[in-house]
């Protein structure tokens, strides 16, 4: 199944991009993806495959944990099993560098083009690694699901923000007392504590990206909890591990709904 997806562009920084990519596409087809990366000194393996009925299973080792994902893009579902592993932040760096790079190979391959075709099994691999690079710190990740389209109190499901205008956002904080947070806040305007202009963006980090990005609530309100809750060490905090969670199917099938994040 080929993904038509639009390309857009962020070069800054691009000084540890530059590497050998032979090792990350090992094997390279429609419907399956191998390969290996050493970042740091930690090697992150991966396999990647889609049947023919739209599911993808991504099947990784990172520096020894084994983490998967299973991703149905007929329903927008995706479901993690990371069998109990917690991830370093040394590990979820490296996870970051190895989904850049294996974007910026893809997008070599296709020419450097405005636009081109990912398949599923690109975008399952690219996506995935960035959005476990972005889990809270000493987070236990066992079987994490979300549906997509579902929604609940804090989980909009896949619902698309535009820059330039405000929205209503939720989030908690879970230590005792445990408090819900509820701010109105405008997308690509004030960042926060941190003042990060990407705050809203489904993607790993701020700065280089070789895919498209997804600009949603979920993805608004994740941003926001980290940055709110925890911006003197970074931003990455346990707290928002839920936030994390509801976010995952925007960050797979955010680009597929049509949310770019053009202002309108």
């Amino acid at each position: 199944m080929a993904l038509v997806l639009v390309f857009t562009s962020c070069q800054q920084d691009q000084s540890f991009l530059k590497s050998d990519n032979s090792e990350l596409l090992q094997v390279h087809d429609i419907e399956k993806i191998i390969g290996s990366n050493t970042e740091d000194g930690l090697l992150i393996s991966y396999e990647v495959t889609t049947d023919e009925k739209d599911m993808t299973h991504l099947d990784t080792d990172i520096n020894g944990k084994k983490v998967e994902a299973f991703l149905n893009y007929d329903k927008f579902t995706v479901r993690y099993d990371a069998h109990d592993n917690i991830l370093t932040a040394e590990e979820m760096l490296a996870l970051n560098k190895t989904s850049i790079k294996i974007a910026k190979a893809l997008h070599e391959k296709a020419g450097n083009a405005s636009s081109f075709d990912v398949t599923a099994a690109e975008n399952s691999l690219v996506r995935v690694m960035s959005h476990w690079s972005e889990a809270p710190p000493n987070f236990l990740m066992t079987t994490k699901e979300n549906v997509g389209g579902l929604r609940s109190n804090k989980n909009d499901g896949i619902k698309c923000v535009r820059k330039g205008r405000w929205y209503n956002i939720l989030f908690d904080d879970d230590r005792p007392p445990s408090q819900t947070h509820t701010f109105r806040k405008k997308v690509n305007g004030d960042g926060g504590p941190r003042n990060l202009k990407c705050i809203g963006r489904c993607g790993g980090r701020c700065g280089n990206w070789f895919f498209p990005s997804a600009w949603t609530l979920d993805c608004f309100e994740h941003d926001w909890c980290y940055s709110y809750l925890d911006a003197g060490t970074g931003g990455f905090d346990e707290r928002c591990g839920d936030e994390w969670v509801d976010a995952m199917d925007d960050w797979m099938f955010g680009v597929l709904a049509g949310c770019n994040g053009r202002r309108g």
